[in-house]
């Protein structure tokens, strides 16, 4: 999975509830193993899809929709 760092104000991870020190696990349904096919597969979506990320948090495994939105970088 992958750590989140930081979830920046107004972005779709913010707006779903993703929080600092949350693990990634699954993006659409698919298995996130690394911080680079986490980006593979948020680059096969566009801004405005909405998908479903599976995240651990305080071992706990949680499902959230997230709108995607256009990426600052």
């Amino acid at each position: 999975g992958v750590v989140v760092l930081n979830a920046v104000d107004g972005s779709g991870a913010k707006d779903a509830g993703l929080k600092k020190g949350d693990v990634i696990t699954e993006l659409a349904g698919k298995e996130v193993k690394d911080y680079a096919y986490l980006r593979y597969e948020l680059y096969q979506h566009q801004a405005g899809d909405v998908v479903e990320i599976t995240f651990i948090r305080d071992s706990k495994e949680k499902t959230v929709k997230v709108k995607l939105g256009k990426s600052s970088e």
